[in-house]
């Protein structure tokens, strides 16, 4: 590139001098790509090649590298190309273009938090569908613009899409679930006295829910204690939480405990003489069945096998055993009293 002096010289040794002018081409510094993307009517996109900085004309395109065209637009799938500019010093310039695939889904689904509640979740999403897509998750009975539905309770729902140019898709059916309704049993395990507010329960049963659980009992604070002491008399009500904040509720009774007698009331004699005489036949318990009329009382030979057993002691022994008169000799009696007292454990002795 430059300016130079060209001379001439002829034959009779006469010589020209010419100033000439040699001038450079431009080299490609840029060309402008326009992409045409799919739509749901049209699979493919296009990739349009516009005005091309420098170079010398004509210029030749490709979309792989290895065939060269005249045409300026390339009609292709989805995916990104390396789009190649040659001009007729077979020089070059590259340009990369992305075409979008044209594609519908669903992109996650959200199960119902808790049993009964309707908090499930379904997102869909659509590429090269345009702006004017409408989603419907209950089989095209009702659509809607926005591509999240929520408030969704346990069920199955089709999924279906359609756009303002006539196009439509089916996305099947998908499942949202929700955990096993949790169910909470209680056991009372001592009734309560009625000023001492001394009554204790515990979980029975649980089933359904997501570990780990807490629980609480009327307005108390929520613990991982499944057995609950200072109970008064009345109904009360267990709340079970799991790890998702679902709740379960039982409600309970704690019966007011019998009350506490004197003992020194009840008159357990040691001895009696069944002899049929009328006089001291019977192993009379004074006062025991009008004091504690759910006691039971239990009387063991020697061997330890049963002779007697009574609830509530209503007809005092006799010293029979399955009507036959016992031998004389001591026995040993176990009487429950069936409140809160510990069992009383005495022998008796028959004589005759």
């Amino acid at each position: 590139v430059g300016t130079y002096s060209v001379s001439v010289k002829d034959a009779s040794g006469c010589v020209k001098v010419q100033p000439v002018s040699v001038g450079s081409i431009a080299p490609m510094t840029q060309v402008q790509l326009s992409v045409t993307q799919p739509s749901c009517a049209q699979t493919t996109g296009q990739i349009s090649i516009g005005q091309i900085s420098g170079g010398q004309a004509p210029y030749t395109y490709s979309v792989d590298g290895i065939t060269f065209t005249a045409s300026t637009t390339f009609r292709v799938s989805a995916g990104t190309y390396t789009v190649t500019v040659k001009d007729a010093a077979n020089c070059t310039i590259s340009a990369n273009a992305t075409v979008n695939s044209i594609e519908s889904k669903v992109v996650s689904v959200t199960d119902v938090t808790c049993a009964g509640e309707a908090n499930g979740r379904i997102v869909l999403s659509t590429t090269g569908w345009g702006n004017q897509v409408e989603f419907s998750v209950n089989n095209g009975n009702t659509f809607q613009k926005d591509s999240v539905f929520t408030n969704l309770a346990k069920g199955t729902y089709q999924i279906i899409l359609k756009s303002g140019a006539g196009c439509s898709a089916n996305l099947g059916t998908v499942e949202v679930n929700e955990p096993e309704m949790m169910k909470v049993s209680m056991t009372v395990l001592t009734q309560s006295a009625l000023t001492e507010n001394d009554g204790t329960a515990t979980i029975a049963s649980l089933t359904g829910g997501t570990a780990p659980f807490t629980y609480k009992v009327d307005d108390g604070q929520f613990s991982s204690a499944t057995t609950f002491l200072g109970l008064s008399v009345g109904t009360h009500t267990l709340v079970v939480q799991d790890s998702k904040g679902c709740q379960a509720t039982a409600s309970f009774q704690i019966e007011e405990a019998p009350a506490v007698n004197d003992l020194s009331k009840i008159e357990i004699p040691n001895g009696f003489t069944p002899n049929g005489d009328g006089i001291n036949d019977l192993w009379v318990l004074k006062n025991l069945p009008s004091l504690y009329p759910n006691c039971k009382v239990a009387v063991y030979n020697r061997w330890g096998n049963l002779v007697f057993e009574s609830e509530g002691y209503k007809k005092a022994w006799d010293g029979t055993y399955n009507g036959e008169a016992l031998p004389v000799g001591t026995y040993y009696t176990i009487i429950e009293l069936g409140g809160r007292e510990p069992a009383i454990k005495k022998s008796v002795t028959i004589m005759r």
